[in-house]
């Protein structure tokens, strides 16, 4: 039997998948089987894991959609054969000494679990890092993030914690759940403080599992196979990102409401029954939105408060910031943008309508920019509207006492219906 199972889950990203497989394919411990579980996809990952040609990559597909990893990990386990369970989420990719450093940190120090340092990556444009499986003091504790791509674990574990659960079932994701109930069941923790994995976090990417964007995947692959060790560079860029404001630190949830509803959109992305969104409605009579409801990832801060102007969101450390409106809106409408700063020349930013570059015209009104341009005909046919906000930068001036990496500060987004 093999030392290490390797357990893939995977749901209808193909293209990431091939450059996972490949970078398991790329390991110097070779002692290994790996089992690529299909949450019920549709696509053609079969194929890709077939393509393979090695006996010791096997596929198979569950019939039903759980949404989570928690079911075809299970299922993974209840297959495989390893003395130790490894885990490899199919856009992640593992640098070459990635296992052979977990199964001797394991033999080493006698570990339940060991954990290799990742880097997590933000979007290009927005030059964000975030590292863990890194020990503060050297210990793991109860505040600490591992993400699965840089786990290994014993299968005796799982016979003493019990498999992943459901999670619908649970205040916090099911990841995070495995880990909490390993440390309170006393297993052993050790770090390999080696860097190995590399993850493109599909949460800090709008709309990834709608997208399925694998630039930055490929990129790093070819990084890999070049045989260069880059990772000093990469622990630079790291640093980089601290200096600047770029760096976020990565902690284990808490149960409340707002982890609750991120693990039901989490599961509608990868394909579970959702409530299928908001509703989108023609627009009629002029419609004003604030920016209180739109999803923040990399794009946006928090909402923010004046005397002045009431609600408002600077966007945050990407270039790139995407706002999005349940509104069906007919060719000709005319959006009124009440912004209340930029970081920089209030010139200088472009704005796209539904992927489209649009004309803007800026005036200045009660002292907000309001930023006038017109939905063209690509609108309509019962789709939102997206407004796609880019800036040439977002590192601030020198001077400024904001110090956040930070674009356009937006107030609310007005739609005024073409005249009939």
């Amino acid at each position: 039997m093999p030392r290490v199972s390797v357990v893939i889950a995977t749901y209808n990203w193909s293209e990431a998948l091939a450059c996972a497989l490949r970078s398991v394919r790329l390991q110097t411990f070779q002692d290994y089987e790996v089992l690529v579980a299909g949450d019920a996809c549709t696509d053609d990952s079969e194929s890709v894991v077939a393509a393979v040609n090695d006996p010791r990559f096997r596929w198979f597909n569950r019939e039903t959609n759980a949404g989570s990893q928690w079911a075809p990990n299970n299922d993974a386990i209840a297959r495989s054969g390893g003395e130790f369970i490894a885990y490899l989420g199919h856009d992640d990719l593992w640098y070459p000494t990635h296992l052979e450093s977990l199964v001797r940190v394991a033999d080493g120090r006698k570990a339940d679990i060991a954990c290799a340092t990742t880097v997590m990556y933000g979007p290009p444009e927005t030059g964000v890092r975030a590292v863990c499986g890194i020990f503060a003091d050297g210990v793991m504790d109860e505040r600490q993030f591992v993400v699965p791509s840089s786990m290994l674990h014993t299968r005796s574990l799982i016979d003493r914690i019990g498999p992943w659960r459901d999670a619908r079932t649970l205040p916090i994701p099911t990841d995070c759940d495995l880990v909490l109930r390993a440390l309170r069941a006393g297993a052993v923790f050790a770090a390999t403080d080696e860097l190995s994995v590399f993850k493109f976090n599909a949460a800090w990417r709008r709309d990834a599992y709608g997208r399925r964007p694998t630039e930055e995947q490929r990129a790093m692959l070819a990084r890999i196979e070049s045989g260069e060790d880059f990772r000093a560079a990469e622990l630079v860029e790291v640093i980089r990102a601290m200096i600047s404001r770029r760096n976020i630190e990565v902690r284990m949830p808490i149960a409340s409401e707002q982890t609750r509803r991120a693990i039901a959109r989490t599961r509608e992305f990868k394909g579970a029954p959702g409530n299928g969104g908001a509703i989108v409605r023609r627009l009629v009579t002029r419609s004003a939105y604030t920016l209180d409801n739109q999803p923040g990832s990399l794009e946006w801060y928090p909402v923010e408060r004046s005397a002045r102007f009431g609600s408002f969101r600077w966007s945050g450390p990407s270039s790139v910031s995407t706002l999005r409106f349940p509104i069906d809106a007919p060719p000709g409408t005319v959006l009124e943008i009440r912004v209340v700063g930029f970081n920089g020349d209030a010139r200088a930013f472009t704005l796209e309508i539904n992927g489209y570059a649009a004309a803007t015209h800026t005036t200045v009104e009660s002292g907000l920019h309001v930023v006038r341009a017109e939905v063209g005909a690509t609108a309509g046919e019962g789709r939102a509207v997206s407004v796609c906000f880019r800036v040439p930068a977002t590192t601030p001036k020198p001077g400024d006492d904001d110090r956040r990496p930070r674009g356009v500060a937006v107030h609310s987004v007005t739609f005024v219906p073409p005249r009939s």
